[in-house]
């Protein structure tokens, strides 16, 4: 079908063509019907036959989804052996029986994780954490912490889990398991977790995995974290990570923070223009040239914190010659700007301030030596806010 349309029926057929099977029931159900598995596996060993059970329940509604055919197969862990069994699941319930002379330690369904399913099974936590250190692939391990996500406080099991995840070979693993730890005032040990948090800050090779290891010890211990924000923004390679560190040493002196940004002014890296113009709106030194170039770079991701850090910023300013040029600025993005978001965002901001100004003039307790400083500001707004394009809002 090179160069050619191709329609998804001339798809199967070439797979038909290669595997002399038909797979007309295949694209039916995974291609043109809706829904997918929902499969409630349980797991039971019978010493007496030395068999084990496999019983499988699609728990999908059928409303909603059909009955799946599916191939697939499991993996049987014992002691000092892996088997693997093959599966044809074809009905609403399936049971399976495959001989052991013993126990097995535990059985890792779709060890391959080709399945688009959700999966329910009923291995306890001893079988779900041999589980996590046997099995060698990342899906396994991905399975169960995600079964242990909400089961975290009190779980010594589970908290050994993720601690071993933070530390494990894989940086997927890592990642998942940073990702689900949605409270670190749930482990018991929280020493351990800063320590092991702190491995991953100054050691990883992923920028992401350092990242999230910061903002999560941070969660759980600011103290430390503050004094490692301020390591990661002399030392660390990855911009996005020193803007993590600086977003936290923020919240605790401003002043440092403000020290600490400086070498960066000239970044055009956009996650890091974000934070410095976080830093930066609070303080009264003239830095309107950074928060035109933030905003010059904006991206649909960053640009409603960068107009907002500018907003802030004008707020706090004395300077009506600052304010003016600022509103111009403003006034020209929003007329030779061609991104929506810069053109929504310089109506928003100039209205916004507006509006700000207006509650102080109004307000009683409002220094009177301020009042003629907020009268030039509305002054200045008001003479442009008209004639600014796309302003169809009211304003």
């Amino acid at each position: 079908n090179q160069f050619n349309s191709a329609e998804p029926s001339d798809f199967r057929k070439a797979i038909e063509n290669v595997t002399g099977k038909d797979w007309n029931w295949f694209f039916n159900q995974w291609y043109f019907d809706k829904g997918h598995p929902i499969l409630d596996i349980q797991y039971t060993y019978f010493p007496e036959t030395k068999n084990i059970e496999v019983k499988i329940k699609q728990i999908q509604e059928k409303s909603s989804a059909p009955i799946f055919k599916i191939p697939t197969s499991i993996d049987i862990y014992f002691k000092d052996s892996i088997v693997r069994k093959e599966l044809s699941i074809l009905n609403k319930e399936s049971t399976f029986y495959f001989p052991a002379k013993t126990k097995p330690l535990f059985v890792n369904f779709d060890p391959e994780a080709v399945l688009p399913a959700e999966l329910k099974e009923n291995l306890s936590e001893s079988e779900s954490a041999l589980k996590f250190d046997r099995a060698n692939s990342y899906s396994a391990r991905s399975r169960v912490l995600n079964s242990f996500e909400n089961n975290i406080k009190g779980n010594k099991t589970a908290q050994d889990i993720f601690i071993k995840a933070i530390q494990h070979i894989d940086w997927n693993t890592q990642k998942e398991a940073l990702s689900l730890i949605h409270s670190p005032n749930d482990f018991t040990d929280k020493n351990l977790l800063n320590t092991v948090l702190k491995e991953l800050i100054y050691q990883s090779s992923k920028a992401d995995i350092r990242k999230m290891a910061l903002n999560l010890l941070n969660k759980n211990n600011s103290e430390l974290s503050f004094a490692v924000a301020q390591y990661v923004i002399k030392k660390d390679s990855s911009l996005q990570c020193i803007a993590t560190a600086l977003d936290i040493v923020k919240t605790k002196n401003l002043a440092i923070a403000y020290q600490e940004a400086t070498p960066y002014l000239n970044t055009k890296n956009p996650t890091l223009l974000r934070s410095i113009g976080s830093i930066l709106k609070d303080t009264t030194v003239n830095h309107l040239d950074f928060f035109k170039k933030a905003i010059w770079l904006n991206n649909y991701k960053n640009a409603y914190q960068n107009f907002e850090n500018l907003s802030d910023f004008l707020m706090k300013t004395q300077d009506e010659n600052l304010f003016q040029d600022a509103i111009n600025f403003l006034a020209d993005i929003n007329h030779y700007e061609e991104s929506n978001f810069n053109i929504d965002g310089s109506i928003r901001i100039c209205t916004s301030l507006r509006n700000k100004l207006e509650y102080q003039q109004n307000n009683k307790k409002t220094e009177k030596y301020v009042l003629p400083i907020i009268a030039k500001k509305l002054e200045i707004l008001n003479k442009i806010i008209p004639q600014l394009k796309g302003n169809n809002l009211g304003f």
